[in-house]
């Protein structure tokens, strides 16, 4: 998606959702080693504003609620400038070297805001009023400004949501080789019981700049759809199939109304010829669909296994 951004021949702003096969994450320690996922991807570039990144917290929470039988539990919020602010990629080294926070913070931080660091860092994840209590005591203005931003989103997010399902994570490092700075990740629980993060963004301000020449700041959350399939309880909804014997401009605009009109189901068009209708029916691919046969001059047939269904249809349709 950053590629396509980048060359784009003109750089507006751009809200894009994308399914898709996506790698992230290269990892040093292991040489040629990518991560691979099937995820769908909401992102937003060319827009520099804590409001949209809240957006799509937001509607990927709200997202994911609509699935029967996903329980989401929390929102964690990230931000590991806190630390490459008075280190370049500081954060990299604390995840993947065994260095001692407190010996590397002494070279930059005062003993109070230290211990401060220390105290975060050292826990999975932190209310934010108890975030909000020990960033006023932190003296370091750099460092200060990078917890400020983490509260800006904060703020904009529980306008939305309710404010005990946002946590903070000093001690979250993973995607250093990705993110440039914030980095949000929701959580559900699994059928099993287990936590696990189902959704995983962040800002990605430097990536389109990676393609092309061009620096278009960016934001993104892929939702994992591997695991989220295998959580998913499945219902089988009424499909609708409107069948017409040759499509035109003017019967196929038609057939467009009907299936406005039957927003609230699965419903597609297909042209198909009435004299091969009888096998069509007969094939497994469609056993569970219903059918609205629509003939060169307008008249409609209707194929329903169950004749309520097929009666609330007519009357919707009639309406």
């Amino acid at each position: 998606m950053s590629r396509c951004i980048a060359n784009l021949p003109q750089q507006i702003p751009v809200k894009w959702i994308q399914d898709g096969v996506l790698f992230r994450d290269r990892i040093p320690t292991y040489k040629g080693y990518r991560r691979q996922f099937n995820q769908i991807l909401l992102g937003a570039w060319g827009i520099e504003s804590a409001y949209v990144d809240a957006e799509i917290i937001v509607a990927t929470w709200r997202g994911l609620q609509r699935f029967k039988g996903i329980k989401v539990e929390f929102i964690q919020l990230s931000n590991k400038n806190i630390f490459d602010v008075l280190e370049k990629d500081l954060s990299k080294k604390l995840r993947f070297e065994d260095i001692s926070i407190e010996a590397i913070l002494g070279k930059y931080l005062c003993n109070n805001d230290i211990e401060i660091i220390k105290c975060l860092y050292e826990k999975d994840k932190i209310n934010m009023e108890l975030l909000i209590s020990l960033i006023s005591k932190i003296s370091n203005k750099l460092v200060k400004q990078e917890f400020i931003k983490v509260l800006v989103l904060y703020e904009y997010v529980k306008n939305f949501l309710p404010a005990d399902c946002i946590y903070f994570s000093l001690s979250n490092l993973y995607g250093t080789g990705h993110y440039l700075s914030m980095n949000y990740k929701i959580f559900i629980r699994t059928k099993s019981g287990d936590i696990f993060d189902i959704a995983d963004g962040g800002r990605i301000d430097d990536m389109v700049s990676k393609f092309n020449k061009v620096n278009v700041l960016g934001v993104c959350m892929g939702i994992g759809t591997t695991v989220l399939s295998q959580e998913i309880e499945y219902e089988i909804e009424d499909r609708i199939m409107i069948l017409v014997e040759k499509i035109d401009v003017k019967i196929y605009k038609n057939c467009l109304e009907l299936a406005n009109k039957l927003s609230g189901y699965h419903c597609s068009v297909f042209e198909f010829p009435y004299k091969k209708i009888k096998k069509f029916f007969k094939h497994e691919l469609y056993s569970r669909h219903h059918y609205i046969i629509v003939r060169l001059d307008g008249s409609m047939e209707y194929r329903f296994s169950s004749v309520a269904l097929k009666n609330k249809i007519k009357s919707i349709l009639d309406s």
